[in-house]
């Protein structure tokens, strides 16, 4: 339950702070899980890098920058909360859906859509983020 999005934060992390994703600027990277950590952690890395590169620890990092290519899906439940904290470090163009299938059973998947689609219908995001955007990405 803690450890997969801890293991994704960790992750994610560790690409800006080795700049990866500005080295790398032809891959657009799919973050899973509405973001892991990440919306809660990104001020908190952004202020560790500057302190680290400060003391001339590491590499200035623009996470700004290193976060352009990256993209976001929907997997793991998520809740109406966990998107407004995602749409904090990213714009709605860059969510894609996820479902966790075959981690998650199809009948628990299809029943977690259909939460999802009247909270997307709701804020009238359902095209974009189950077609358009992942259009964008594969384009």
């Amino acid at each position: 339950m803690y450890e997969y999005p801890a293991d994704t934060t960790r992750a994610v992390v560790n690409l800006l702070a080795n700049r990866t994703p500005e080295k790398f600027s032809h891959i657009r990277f799919v973050v899973p899980h509405c973001g892991s950590f990440l919306p809660y952690m990104k001020s908190r890395a952004d202020g560790m890098f500057r302190l680290l590169s400060a003391m001339g620890r590491m590499e200035t990092v623009d996470m700004e920058a290193g976060m352009k290519n990256f993209w976001f899906d929907l997997a793991g439940d998520p809740t109406p909360d966990q998107m407004d904290m995602l749409l904090r470090i990213t714009d709605e163009n860059h969510v894609v859906y996820g479902s966790d299938y075959p981690y998650v059973l199809a009948p628990i998947v299809l029943q977690r859509k259909k939460a999802l689609d009247e909270v997307l219908t709701q804020r009238g995001q359902m095209g974009r983020i189950y077609v358009k955007n992942a259009k964008s990405l594969l384009a």
